[in-house]
């Protein structure tokens, strides 16, 4: 009985729609063009359906509000008394949960290391620095097609929203997004701004987007306070994380 009840509870939180490495933020394996070190074998041998495996390939994702347990499966809420840290990548390391942080003397590498569970960046145990394990290329920044590259922003004349253009900087009487979700900023920021004003900036990891939208791609890039990622109103090709599903949601 006692087994049953585990099981039941590794497999509730748990999103039998996700794929492997569906998050953009997890190397080659989101389709974005980044690449790791090793693949999806990885993580049959060591048994993992969340979490990376210890080469750093994406196992899989657990559901907003949920955390990945040993690598075995996913448990609601988070472990007592811990705080999550954030990896490399921008997901979450539950506590007593070995990940890939940014090595802090040298940013093109990675080092393996265990979450303390004290906060976002509260790591100890850890590795030699080695070279990056995976790489991200971000996606094309929302700016009408085809989008915005690497280095360029998306400017939007307050005349005509539509005549939209991809460059370093905007020119006065634009508003400027430099992001439409997580993945287009550093490791663990988010990605803020306001529908009015059509303005969308990335602020640093532990910040939050307090009385501005958070905007997303899929519900798992969203807290748990605001779990939906859900279209915008005013913004038809950005979505942003809410408290209530409405259709559209995800």
């Amino acid at each position: 009985m006692i087994r049953t009840t585990l099981l039941l509870l590794l497999l509730v939180a748990c999103d039998p729609d996700k794929q492997i490495g569906e998050n953009n933020l997890l190397g080659d394996a989101g389709g974005d063009g980044g690449t790791c070190a090793c693949g999806p074998e990885s993580c049959v041998e060591t048994n993992r359906i969340c979490g990376r495996s210890d080469c750093g390939f994406p196992c899989g994702e657990c559901q907003p509000g949920a955390y990945c347990f040993g690598g075995g499966g996913c448990l609601p809420g988070n472990l007592a008394g811990g705080t999550a840290c954030i990896d490399a990548f921008g997901d979450e390391v539950s506590k007593l949960e070995r990940g890939w942080r940014v090595c802090p003397t040298n940013s093109n590498e990675h080092q393996w290391c265990e979450c303390t569970g004290d906060a976002a960046g509260g790591w100890t145990n850890c590795d030699p620095c080695i070279p990056a394990i995976c790489s991200h290329v971000p996606e094309l920044l929302t700016c009408g097609a085809p989008g915005c590259g690497a280095g360029d922003v998306c400017c939007i004349p307050g005349s005509d929203p539509n005549a939209r253009s991809c460059r370093s900087s905007c020119p006065p009487n634009n508003a400027t997004r430099e992001c439409d979700g997580p993945e287009d900023c550093a490791p663990g920021g988010s990605c803020c701004g306001s529908d009015g004003t059509r303005n969308a900036y990335c602020v640093p990891q532990g910040t939050s987007c307090s009385s501005l939208d958070q905007y997303c791609h899929s519900a798992s890039d969203c807290p748990s306070a605001e779990p939906y990622c859900c279209p915008s109103a005013a913004l038809e090709d950005m979505r942003s994380c809410k408290g209530t599903a409405f259709p559209g949601c995800n």
